[in-house]
């Protein structure tokens, strides 16, 4: 169900993907079709893309589609990279029709299909690493002797008709812009003059309406259209669709709604004396609350059932039975949302099925209505009044985590009687993604190296991703990528006692580490200050660039949906006193579609201070982008700064009994050495510099001498 506006480049390097049957037909093109012709001695340009002509057709319930590509091969480079055309497809929805291979060389015409070339059919599926099955096929032709100076021309027609679409057609396709080499293109696409259509035009290049001849209308834009204008690049994505053009022969959302729903039947599709009839009554063993039962429903289907697209046989729009893909224990999202469906109305609970668009979703409303336009299937619950997301595809959702609300902007219900689309709740998250926990210890004295032990707690999909972690071991990987993740929060440290651990029943994943880092504490004249590390209300900025004219009106896509917590505790030198915070304790703001606080605390040598950053909105509106800045800058001036008092002891003071202060700093640092690989010097490089500073030469260069 996914979406496809192909790139001009994979088009014009004759990959472009499309649909046909099994075997390669050979046949000429129809009559309806403009054939260009070239001029391959009297050319208006050094353009290698000579020609892109996609001349489109919608009747009967059929698309029709020729493409015609020609390549000038004016390099032995262009001659390796375009010495083989290929097309793909899938064989149950129509069939492949090459009408000709030609190498044209100035004045001659080598017909290479007249000539006994022919194509040969491989599978190839390029997404199973992904578990993406879409049973494709493709053709692919080694060109025959191609010389540098020819130019090579390929010209085919696939036809599609959709198996779930019925009668039903969908058609559209990116424009070419420059500075794209193209010399010339076009892109068209007819239909009959009494067939009712829907069509869209995106972007702002000057495109024809459509013209009518011979009972068809025809709509074109000749290519390359002239260069956008630069969009930013974090704009929302309804920006950034670029030049295209959509026609369909559904009239409205609805239409689309009706036409999808009758493919997703989950009344009695639950066998009564299956196993999953047993695992449904289990769950309506265990609790009665509707939002329990269904947040132990999605686990199911989040943990049991594992992803596979399956897009054989009309599988891209086509379900799979809620009792074939418990069976198989795996599944696409149309499969799992199925099954998801089928067991929360057992349940007693009120849900329905939701076509979804993953990446770009604020622009459906804009767009032509079909289900091209979708990637994706949820299910959409309503219980107690508050509606509910559940994405079977997902993984990590627990009770505590059921109410976050997908970026995907509007939803599609699939209902019997029609529905427009609907937009998804914007509802702040009641549940962290993330929280860290970090405690520091500085009693030794705030200019050395710190000791601290850390914690990072992760949920949700987050959380999910690090079950696969968890289950290694004590591994390299799971070196690195505790490194990785606890870096992100102190800085670079130097770890020792990772681990990673992972609650399938809380779905939480638990980072935790103990090191060393260095001090954060700055001279300021007599004193010195710290800003304290990890904190999540730093987590957060506006740095957008809409200084051109035409970008003021266009807004920031905020990051999310987003939560996150961090709790630092901090021990200060024993007996120094005279710490003071500079800063007030506690504060709290949104600002820019983004809550902050902050609260801190002082007592004697113990500081502790707890800050949150959650997304409240998807996008913040361009005239609101300075002001946030502005009050972005003065929040976080006036979170909490640690000030020291006058008499600090330096580094050179850790002599005869004060010597002592620095033990459970070389206890930690022997503890990175014995746990470091035997090649690896790092651990004693970075004890020598520690060394190097408390004036232990001796101790600095046994260190540097064991590296070396």
């Amino acid at each position: 169900m996914r979406l496809f506006i192909a790139p001009a480049l994979a088009a014009l390097t004759l990959t472009a993907p499309v649909y046909a049957g099994n075997e390669v037909l050979y046949d000429t093109a129809p009559d309806w079709v403009d054939i260009v012709a070239i001029d391959a001695e009297d050319r208006p340009s050094n353009s290698p893309v000579v020609l892109y002509d996609h001349q489109a057709r919608i009747n009967d319930g059929e698309l029709w589609t020729h493409l015609t590509t020609a390549i000038a091969l004016d390099s032995p480079q262009a001659l390796t990279r375009f010495g083989t055309v290929s097309a793909s497809w899938l064989p149950d929805k129509g069939d492949l029709i090459v009408h000709s291979v030609e190498l044209i060389r100035g004045a001659e015409v080598i017909d290479l299909i007249a000539g006994g070339a022919e194509f040969e059919v491989l599978r190839r599926e390029r997404g199973l690493e992904a578990r993406l099955l879409n049973g494709a096929l493709t053709a692919t032709m080694t060109v025959p002797g191609a010389r540098v100076g020819d130019i090579l021309r390929m010209s085919y027609s696939t036809t599609l008709s959709d198996q779930a679409l019925l009668e039903n057609v969908q058609w559209q396709s990116a424009l070419i812009t420059e500075p794209f080499p193209l010399e010339s293109g076009r892109v068209s696409v007819s239909w009959p003059s009494d067939m009712d259509v829907s069509r869209v035009r995106m972007g702002e290049a000057n495109v024809g309406e459509p013209q009518l001849a011979d009972g068809f209308y025809t709509w074109s834009a000749q290519l390359p259209l002239e260069e956008p204008k630069p969009t930013p690049q974090d704009a929302p994505l309804r920006f950034l669709l670029g030049e295209m053009m959509q026609v369909t022969t559904y009239q409205d959302w609805a239409d689309v709604s009706r036409s999808m729903v009758q493919h997703y039947v989950t009344a009695n599709t639950i066998a009564p004396t299956s196993e999953l009839a047993q695992r449904v009554e289990d769950i309506a063993a265990e609790t009665g609350d509707p939002l329990e039962r269904t947040a132990l429903a999605l686990e199911l289907v989040q943990d049991e059932i594992s992803y596979l697209l399956n897009g054989l046989n009309g599988g891209n729009y086509l379900p799979q039975s809620a009792m074939e893909t418990w069976e198989n224990r795996f599944g696409d999202c149309k499969a799992k949302s199925l099954l998801l469906l089928a067991m929360l109305e057992e349940l007693g609970i009120e849900a329905e099925l939701v076509l979804v668009r993953t990446q770009g979703g604020d622009a459906l409303p804009s767009l032509a209505p079909m289900p091209g336009n979708f990637d994706h299937i949820i299910v959409r619950a309503e219980i107690d009044g508050t509606t509910y997301w559940l994405d079977g595809t997902s993984a990590g959702s627990r009770l505590d985590t059921i109410d976050t609300v997908p970026r995907f902007f509007y939803a599609l219900p699939l209902r019997e009687a029609g529905a427009d689309l609907i937009p998804l709740d914007i509802r702040p998250q009641s549940t962290p993604d993330q929280i860290v926990r970090l405690s520091v210890d500085q009693s030794a004295g705030i200019l050395l190296p710190s000791l601290f032990d850390i914690e990072i707690e992760f949920r949700g999909a987050i959380g999910a991703q690090w079950r696969a972690i968890a289950d290694q071991g004590d591994s390299d990987d799971i070196k690195n990528t505790v490194y990785n993740s606890v870096s992100r929060v102190t800085g670079a440290a130097q770890l020792v006692e990772r681990s990673v651990s992972f609650d399938p029943v809380t779905g939480t994943a638990t980072v935790s580490a103990r090191g060393i880092r260095d001090s954060d504490w700055v001279r300021d004249r007599a004193i010195y200050e710290m800003e304290p590390p990890a904190q999540a209300a730093k987590n957060v900025g506006f740095a957008a660039d809409r200084a051109r004219a035409a970008w003021r009106e266009i807004p920031l896509k905020l990051n999310g949906p987003s939560y996150f917590l961090s709790e630092l505790d901090i021990t200060l030198p024993n007996g120094a006193g005279g710490f003071e915070l500079d800063g007030p304790a506690d504060t709290a703001q949104v600002i820019g579609g983004v809550e902050l606080s902050s609260s801190a605390a002082l007592d004697g040598t113990r500081f502790t201070l707890s800050q949150s950053m959650r997304s409240v909105a998807n996008e913040l509106e361009a005239e609101g982008l300075s002001t946030a800045r502005r009050e972005l800058v003065r929040f976080h001036r006036s979170l909490p700064v640690i000030q020291s008092p006058t008499e600090t002891r330096e580094l050179w003071e850790y002599f005869g009994e004060d010597r002592a202060l620095l033990a459970p700093l070389e206890e930690r640092f022997a503890i990175a050495i014995d746990e470091a690989d035997l090649d690896d010097s790092s651990a004693f490089l970075t004890r020598a510099y520690f060394r190097m500073d408390i004036y232990d030469h001796a101790g600095a260069l046994s260190d540097v001498q064991a590296a070396f």
